[in-house]
């Protein structure tokens, strides 16, 4: 499944769409190259967060949660913990490279949501 920096619509409707589409260019490569080439796959990352502090574009949390914070590297959709910190559900993503694990929180209704679609 191919996710987009922004929709199409409303690509057509900003002044630097030739930022949205590089954007989308570059996250969507990154996302291809994860398995065969690492490095390459990290190198999309930095220019795509380079050309988003350029232009001041806002990228989304759901782009920011696929990459590792710490080296760049595309995290594999498959590996996914739930843990309850503080009567506060999180779910825990570990980079395959670095073992660098970034906690996301997220509301009951999300969690009910994913449960769900696992089985």
């Amino acid at each position: 499944m191919v996710q987009y920096v922004i929709t199409s619509e409303d690509i057509h409707k900003r002044k630097d769409n030739d930022a949205y589409f590089r954007l989308n260019y570059l996250y969507q490569a990154s996302l291809l190259f994860q398995e065969s080439n690492i490095e390459y796959a990290q190198f999309m990352k930095q220019q795509m967060q380079k050309i988003a502090e350029k232009v001041p574009i806002r990228l989304t949390p759901q782009l920011k949660h696929t990459h590792c914070k710490k080296c760049q590297c595309p995290i594999v959709q498959g590996e996914l913990k739930f843990k309850k910190i503080c009567n506060k559900l999180f779910i825990i993503k570990s980079c395959p490279n670095c073992k660098f694990q970034r906690k996301i929180f997220i509301k009951r209704l999300k969690v009910l949501e994913l449960l769900q679609e696992k089985n």
